[in-house]
């Protein structure tokens, strides 16, 4: 398992620090953790984890989101790369919690998640793995769906699928 892989379930098993997920504590214990990686260790590289700068004097949304782009399409193409789904799919819209300053990002008072970044992810009915997924950064993920004649939300279902 991966640095990456560590951070993702820490996205699924939330705790109010980093260090928490090392704790020796019997309320907050989860052993998974330290099997993987010290917690010094997975620090140090944690800590140089960083998005490469566009190297552009560019500061269009296009430019701004491919510093980002570059790493959600490695993801996903690994997701893509590494399972073989079910039968069974499942498009879904959701709401990843984000309250920085984009433009973007996504607000909905109802919703459990209320500011956020909105994606599309196309999921395993059976194991609940996301197979592939796109966030969306406004015009400029609606300029590159494909088949531009159909509605978006046909377009975006037709993008998910290989």
């Amino acid at each position: 398992m991966s640095v990456w892989g560590l951070i993702i379930n820490m996205g699924v098993i939330h705790l109010p620090s980093v260090k928490d997920y090392w704790s020796q504590q019997f309320v907050c214990r989860v052993p998974f953790f330290g099997e993987v990686f010290t917690r010094k260790r997975f620090l140090q590289i944690f800590w140089m984890l960083h998005l490469e700068a566009v190297s552009n004097s560019d500061y269009s949304l296009r430019t701004r989101t491919q510093k980002v782009s570059n790493f959600i399409n490695y993801i996903d193409a690994k997701f893509r790369e590494h399972f073989i789904p079910s039968q069974n799919l499942s498009v879904d819209e959701s709401v990843v919690g984000f309250k920085g300053k984009i433009s973007f990002i996504t607000y909905n008072p109802k919703q459990p998640t209320k500011c956020g970044i909105r994606v599309s992810v196309l999921a395993d009915s059976a194991t609940s793995y996301v197979c592939t997924f796109i966030p969306y950064h406004g015009k400029i993920t609606t300029e590159s769906l494909i088949k531009q004649d159909l509605p978006f939300t046909s377009r975006i279902v037709l993008q998910l699928f290989p």
